[in-house]
């Protein structure tokens, strides 16, 4: 199963407003973006996948693509965003 992600402005992650929301493929991120302040709020949006590296122990998050639904895409930084996020869990 696919993932999407849309990163909104309201979140208040990273110790900025900005946050991201991961969800399946088959929710629009539309609907999604409008659960959680309104499509207002979209930064960006599109699709991610995320692997694990078993020799680094990291793991690594790839954003690409872009929402029909909000018209928007994916950025460089996105990947960054999430391959951050998800690595300094522990900390």
């Amino acid at each position: 199963m696919g993932l999407k992600y849309v990163i909104l402005d309201n979140l208040g992650m990273f110790g900025t407003n900005d946050g991201f929301i991961i969800f399946p493929a088959f929710e629009e991120h539309k609907s999604v973006a409008n659960k959680y302040g309104g499509i207002e709020h979209v930064i960006s949006a599109g699709f991610v996948s995320i692997t694990h590296d078993c020799k680094q122990d990291s793991f690594v998050a790839h954003c690409y693509g872009k929402s029909q639904s909000l018209h928007i895409g994916s950025r460089e930084l996105d990947s960054r965003i999430i391959t951050f996020y998800f690595n300094n869990q522990n900390e």
